[in-house]
């Protein structure tokens, strides 16, 4: 779970850092009282100045007594005292003393409305809108934010710095609610308007969370990479200023994102740095987000009994803050935990909580979650008619209109789960149909939130349906197509996974081949697929484990030209002949899976002992022969291929080869076999 981004600094300040003094005073002494000195308004406004800088810096300590010490000063200017008010709202919104921000809030918006004062009404009623966001009531919040757009556009020139400051707050927090509600890409372009805007004219602080927040949605999306280097960015700038309040909801949320790429060790470092900030400056509240990603980690690993204590100390201080759709999520995971403790009891107790908030609020996303949970709780006691009813309650959740992606994509799982369960039982052919139906639902929901994870997890389970229906072909073009985005996008893990799944089933293909014959009932072709693997790693959220892989024996690299024979060869096995057998095995392999290659979808094929890689690069055909694990052959034989592309000497000797249909000798070209060996036995290991 991932700080959302309107518990950040969603606020350009229009009085931001670097002119605060000048923003705070425009227009200030024509309304001050003549018996007020100027000493005094020259202390007021420095004052504020301070405040607000340590409010941005996350000093909140230095901010409460700051705003004391302002109340005892006898201000007379109502301008003055809405800046006050901001500051108190800003400062109740970091507390998390939503209730208390409301009301003050509320009461400020009004009275700055009342005398006219645009820019400042603006700026509140975004706070405004920030809290009703985090009380869980969007809505209201954006419905807010559309007002405050219309205001600004009426009373600020859209050329102004003025206009663009205030714009770009309001952008920011509705690219947050966009982000509540599940609507990623509109949530992305929005945020990226924001950060234009910000570049030209906010603070720091501003660019750097608007930076941090883009950083989350690429990571949201799947595109893992990109996201990290922009919450990279964020954390430099936000080291720089020291600023530990944003420092901690950076290291929350990059250990959100190094547990959705498996890595749980790093993920509990970088959240165990953040608690340890929290508890720094006094923010103990705050922790409740972090409490939770540890809770899901330590579930993950097996430390049942921590995860149970971090999901405990989460939902204690998500009641403290009273955001009910904070709370159901906190008591979904426990939910999880206790059902897997088979703890059915205090489940179904924490079930029947959430089920009071559902009905409480009326809130979708809460419903989903109780409805989810229930069907979970279901499935602990497999009698048919309990299995049944939740696979109803998935197909509920999944005919609604989509409120969290997560939450669809969560019950469809389920649900291809129980109807993979039931094919397993029945043998009907037609349940088959609908488990299709329901990974093209996914496919669709991938594709519209541009997760890439999602879309190579779901590919990778198509190829094992692909096996369970005997098209062994499709099964490989959806194996290498999942790969080639997994390595992509960084998934390393998950790219690992399907590669050695992909050599399973070239160690497998002759079971399969046989099937084809005399089709056996869908348990065994299920069970030979492992395709639960698949479903209960995406039920993990798709946490991959850590894989250890060994690096490929190198036997032989091979160009040809087009039409067949070869013009070089080097065999890195010493004593290894280019003898008639193995030449043979690699032409029955061109052979057989020969329109696939041409075309690139097929890139591995076997015989006996060997594996070999396959490439065309016009004019030759580029052959790699090894042993082993094919992850690392094929990120060599990348390398190799490049390589060869690229160093103009070797490939201007390969081009006159071709033209003359010469047989290289080794001698002959000495760089490419020295750069050969290089790449070839320099593999790494996992």
């Amino acid at each position: 779970m991932s700080i959302p981004p309107n518990l950040q600094n969603n606020q350009s300040s229009v009085n931001g850092s670097e002119k605060r003094s000048d923003a705070i005073g425009d227009g200030m002494s024509n309304r001050v009282s003549e018996n007020v000195s100027e000493k005094v308004l020259e202390k007021t406004l420095c004052l504020l100045e301070e405040i607000t800088f340590a409010l941005d810096r996350g000093q909140f300590p230095t901010a409460r007594t700051l705003l004391a010490e302002v109340d005892d000063i006898p201000i007379l200017s109502r301008e003055c005292v809405l800046r006050v008010q901001l500051a108190k709202v800003r400062l109740y919104c970091y507390e998390e003393k939503f209730n208390e921000g409301l009301k003050l809030a509320d009461e400020a918006y009004l009275q700055a409305l009342e005398i006219a004062q645009y820019q400042i009404a603006i700026q509140i009623g975004v706070k405004l809108a920030d809290i009703h966001s985090r009380m869980g009531k969007v809505q209201i919040s954006q419905d807010l934010l559309d007002d405050l757009n219309i205001l600004n556009d009426a009373h600020f020139s859209q050329d102004t710095e003025i206009h663009s400051k205030l714009k770009s707050d309001i952008l920011f927090m509705v690219s947050a609610n966009q982000w509540h509600t599940g609507q990623l890409q509109d949530s992305l372009n929005t945020i990226l308007e924001c950060i234009e805007l910000r570049r030209k004219y906010a603070s720091e602080v501003a660019l750097a969370n608007a930076i941090a927040f883009e950083g989350m949605i690429y990571c949201e999306l799947g595109q893992i990479p990109k996201g990290i280097s922009f919450l990279k960015e964020a954390l430099v700038c936000q080291k720089k200023l020291n600023n530990l309040h944003y420092l901690s909801i950076l290291f929350n949320n990059l250990g959100w994102v190094f547990r959705l790429k498996g890595d749980l060790i790093k993920a509990q470092r970088y959240l165990q740095e953040s608690v340890k900030i929290r508890k720094e400056i006094g923010n103990i509240l705050n922790c409740r987000i972090e409490f939770a990603n540890l809770g899901v980690i330590e579930h993950q690993m097996g430390n049942l009994a921590q995860a149970k204590k971090h999901l405990f100390e989460a939902l204690e201080l998500g009641k403290k803050v009273g955001n009910p759709v904070e709370i159901a999520v906190f008591l979904f995971y426990l939910i999880r935990l206790l059902l897997d403790q088979n703890k059915t009891a205090e489940a179904k107790k924490n079930i029947d909580t959430l089920q009071e908030l559902s009905e409480l609020t009326g809130n979708e996303k809460i419903s989903q979650r109780y409805l989810l949970s229930y069907a979970l709780y279901l499935m602990k006691n497999p009698r048919v008619k309990n299995l049944y009813r939740a696979q109803n309650m998935f197909r509920e959740i999944a005919q609604k209109a989509i409120v969290k992606h997560e939450l669809t994509v969560e019950a469809l799982i389920h649900l291809c789960d129980l109807l993979i369960f039931e094919l397993k039982i029945s043998n009907d052919p037609e349940i088959m149909e609908e488990i299709n139906d329901i990974l093209a639902k996914l496919l669709n929901i991938a594709k519209e939130i541009r997760s890439y994870y999602l879309w190579c997890e779901i590919n990778f389970l198509r190829a094992k349906l692909a096996l369970m229906n005997l098209d062994v072909l499709k099964a490989r073009k959806l194996f290498s197509q999942a790969q080639i985005i997994a390595q992509e996008q960084g998934l390393q893990q998950l790219a690992i996974r399907i590669s050695n799944e992909h050599d399973q089933l070239l160690e497998q293909e002759k079971i399969w081949e046989q099937f084809q014959a005399a089709p056996p009932d869908y348990y065994k072709r299920t069970e030979l697929a492992r395709i639960n693997d698949n479903i209960q790693r995406i039920k993990r959220q798709g946490i991959v484990e850590s894989v250890y892989v060994e690096p490929e024996e190198p036997v032989m690299f091979v160009i040809m030209n087009e039409t067949g024979p070869n013009l070089y060869t080097h065999a890195f096995t010493a004593g290894l002949n280019f003898n008639e057998q193995l030449f043979g095995g690699i032409l029955s392999a061109f052979e057989a899976f020969s329109t696939e290659i041409f075309k690139g979808v097929l890139e591995r094929a076997k015989f006996g002992d060997y594996k070999v890689l396959v490439k065309t690069i016009s004019p030759f055909l580029v052959c790699y022969i090894y042993k082993g694990p094919s992850y690392f052959a094929q990120e060599n034989f990348i390398k190799s291929l490049d390589m060869i592309q690229n160093q103009r000497e070797i490939w201007e000797i390969l081009i006159d080869a071709t033209k003359n249909g010469n047989l290289i000798s080794s001698h002959r070209i000495p760089e490419l076999t020295k750069e050969l060996e290089k790449i070839f036995h320099n593999s790494k290991r996992f």
